[in-house]
């Protein structure tokens, strides 16, 4: 049945993250090789801390069909995902055979299971691309979990071997799960809450005591890292601060619990920028509710758990799988994938109301219920699913169902454009422009033109008033980049490289981005548009102007340099490469590598240069 509504969104299209995480696959040639698989993960390996290697391993095997085959990738994504079903069942399997459903174990955790498998906010990560990060994480905290399930079995017979053994897989699959996306830390936190509600009853050994006593500790450090986080000063790449963030998500995990439970086509999607942000107890009004509710879930699920094991599982499992990403880390607001595993929990309910209407004797209104209700589930699954196999489509309902996102306006109207509508496109991005006060907009309107002269840009006082008094937004820094690299590589010749070079000029002076994430960036923008106009020396003083902002990046003083070797400055660009040498030592051992055969190859071509003018 999963597979029969997933494989609607086939063949759909690559969106927004998958281009910067996956861009690099071009340059994998069919025939792979280590060499190929260790320089990809060296250079792509960004995306979160641990660099997620093994969830790039996976795309790297399919770099032959990157760019033009989403399809082969989204279908490795619903295999997993299948995979994952076939575990939840399991799970399912193993928490009702610990609670008052034990007698018909199979049965409810068939239901829970399906339940599951075709919820609706699964959409948004299993037929988006870069997700499978999530899902491949998932899948391994899931099998770490069953494994403990057979470790617990294990301590219980008193069998230290098997124990031993489950205990070496059960680190594997951590591990494996850290590594595929950092969510995977979360392994002990789940097993807390199975052994603080539904296997309180189960005998405990001292081996599960120390066991339990090693998930405390894992639970106490993170809690430690995430209060220290919420006292990080202000986060120089969001809109928002750790104590917005905070005061915001429990009105974001309460919204959760809504979609979950009554999901609604119109309320899916992958953009909630508009979410509005919670700036003090009051404002909105409904800030502090939520958090009183939160705060009084967390109690319950404690207090309560001797009482009633199954619900308290349900909100410890639900809320421990937020406890990474909706809480104080540096993060967007509001993700749909965030609920891949935590939606098992909620799922209790309607499972608990028709095991309870069927005990009162209402067993008909139970089953009629229950089938009216997953019905519902799948038909809004299998709605959302083929709306994802077109991306034109897509970008229309998107566009549609959220005006006030200007990241869903913007996304839309990329699609819309790559389709060859282009003007059509424009008139989105011109009323986004109008809504919002944000530099994004304004900036894709010139972006717009590269493509279709017919296109009007802003007039340079017009772009100059909107662009030095903007907010800041990441939006508006990846749009001139996505513009620069049109005008460097020769798809925007009728557009002055001055005017991209301006639109620079009123970022760098707004006060908004001097202190903001990718502030250098804008300097790098605006040295490579006077390169383009062969001013050399105001280029370089433009990267010397990108590394007072970030002295740890090593690639300004590496282009600084082979720019002074194009011009015949020999001994400047040999003093440019020891610059970059002094900070490429204190890389990790990996990105040093990368960096080093680069400046190698630099490094000889300037020795050769020199070489022959002093023969000359």
């Amino acid at each position: 049945m999963a597979t029969l509504i997933y494989s609607q969104g086939l063949p759909g299209g690559f969106l927004l993250d998958d281009s910067s995480n996956l861009e690099l696959l071009e340059g994998v040639t069919d025939r792979l090789s280590w060499q190929q698989w260790l320089e990809f993960l060296q250079r792509q390996g960004f995306a979160g801390p641990t660099g997620r290697p093994v969830a790039l391993t996976t795309f790297f095997l399919q770099a032959p069909a990157w760019p033009h085959d989403p399809a082969a990738f989204k279908v490795v994504n619903i295999a997993i995902h299948l995979i994952n079903t076939i575990l939840i069942y399991r799970i399912a399997q193993i928490v009702f055979s610990n609670s008052v459903f034990k007698e018909q174990k199979q049965q409810y955790a068939l239901l829970l299971t399906i339940l599951w498998a075709c919820n609706p906010l699964h959409i948004s990560t299993v037929l988006y691309v870069i997700q499978r990060m999530a899902l491949l994480s998932s899948m391994f905290m899931l099998l770490g979990f069953c494994c403990y399930y057979q470790l617990r079995l294990a301590a219980e017979q008193h069998q230290l071997r098997r124990v031993i053994c489950w205990l070496v897989i059960t680190l594997i699959c951590a591990a494996l799960s850290i590594f595929s996306k950092e969510n995977g830390i979360l392994l002990p936190v789940l097993i807390l809450a199975a052994e603080h509600t539904i296997f309180r009853a189960r005998p405990c050994t001292k081996i599960l005591i120390a066991f339990k006593c090693l998930s405390a500790l894992c639970l106490a450090a993170l809690l430690i890292y995430l209060a220290n986080s919420a006292l990080a000063p202000e986060w120089t790449n969001r809109s928002f601060n750790a104590r917005e963030r905070l005061m915001t998500e429990p009105r974001i995990l309460l919204d959760y619990l809504y979609k979950i439970l009554l999901p609604s086509p119109a309320a899916l999607g992958l953009f909630y920028d508009n979410y509005p942000l919670s700036t003090s107890l009051f404002s909105p009004f409904a800030t502090l509710p939520a958090l009183i509710v939160v705060i009084g879930l967390v109690i319950a699920g404690i207090a309560f758990a001797p009482y009633y094991p199954l619900a308290c599982f349900g909100i410890l499992w639900f809320l421990g799988n937020h406890l990474l990403e909706s809480t104080s880390l540096n993060l967007e607001l509001y993700f749909e994938h965030r609920n891949y595993i935590a939606l098992f929990g909620p799922l209790l309910i309607p499972i608990g109301l028709t095991y309870y209407l069927g005990r009162a004797g209402m067993k008909k209104i139970a089953k009629a219920t229950f089938t009216m209700y997953l019905g519902l589930t799948l038909a809004i699954t299998f709605h959302e699913a083929r709306i994802w196999s077109n991306p034109l489509e897509q970008a229309y309902v998107w566009a549609k169902r959220k005006p006030d996102s200007m990241r869903a306006q913007e996304a839309a109207a990329v699609i819309i454009a790559n389709n060859g509508h282009v003007l059509e496109a424009a008139t989105l991005v011109w009323q986004s422009a109008q809504r919002h006060q944000d530099a994004g907009p304004w900036i894709s309107l010139v972006r717009l033109h590269c493509m279709d002269q017919r296109v009007t840009i802003p007039d340079i006082l017009t772009i100059n008033q909107k662009l030095s008094a903007a907010p800041f937004s990441l939006a508006a820094g990846n749009t001139l980049e996505e513009l620069m690299s049109f005008v460097v590589e020769g798809h925007c010749k009728h557009l002055d490289p001055a005017y991209v070079s301006n639109i620079a000029t009123q970022l760098i002076k707004n006060k908004n981005f001097q202190r903001a994430f990718g502030y250098d960036y804008l300097y790098f923008i605006r040295a490579r548009m006077k390169h383009l106009t062969n001013d050399i020396n105001g280029a370089v003083a433009d990267l010397d102007s990108a590394r007072q902002v970030d002295p740890a990046d090593p690639e300004y003083p590496i282009i600084q340099a082979y720019w002074r070797y194009k011009q015949g400055h020999y001994p400047a660009a040999l003093d440019l490469l020891q610059q970059s040498d002094e900070v490429v030592r204190k890389l990790p051992s990996l990105r040093r590598d990368l960096y080093y055969s680069k400046m190698l190859a630099l490094r000889q071509a300037i020795n050769k240069g020199s070489s022959n003018e002093q023969k000359h």
